[in-house]
């Protein structure tokens, strides 16, 4: 199943990192509050070029750089990631007109992971995430600074 989360090599969890709360101003959506919430990296699926989430996707895109970066098959995937998302690093949003906000985090000699919040109902209680859509080596910021990890 897609959806289903993968482990942090590190920790043994399936948390990656905690995004801190942010106000984000979008020209499209108006101003965005995001809670304080953790980092979620699932399975995933990959449906073509820049279509997809998740490990899947990340290994279908980017398999070259991440095996350059010396993670040599998918189940390493998550490490890559992890490498990453350690602090310290930084958080972009990009303001595009998508259906979730959607920032960059950013670890400036590392690379760069796509994250998505998803808000989540469960028992009337909202328990947000962030999931990592996508993860690439390429370190160049876009949008404007709004936080850090």
């Amino acid at each position: 199943m897609s959806k289903v989360r993968v482990l942090n090599p590190i920790d043994n969890t399936d948390i990656f990192g905690v995004v801190p709360a942010l106000t984000l101003t979008s020209k499209h959506k108006g101003v965005i509050t995001t809670r304080e919430a953790p980092i979620y990296l699932v399975e995933g699926k990959h449906n073509g070029p820049n279509s997809g989430f998740g490990v899947a996707h990340i290994w279908a895109e980017h398999q070259q750089e991440i095996i350059q970066a010396g993670f040599t098959n998918q189940s390493l995937v998550s490490a890559y990631v992890q490498k990453i998302l350690t602090a310290p690093g930084v958080i972009y949003f990009e303001d595009r007109n998508l259906k979730k906000p959607r920032v960059n985090t950013v670890r400036i000699v590392t690379g760069t992971v796509i994250l998505e919040y998803v808000r989540t109902i469960i028992d009337k209680v909202e328990t947000p995430h962030w999931s990592v859509v996508t993860a690439y080596s390429n370190t160049r910021t876009v949008g404007v600074l709004v936080g850090q990890i």
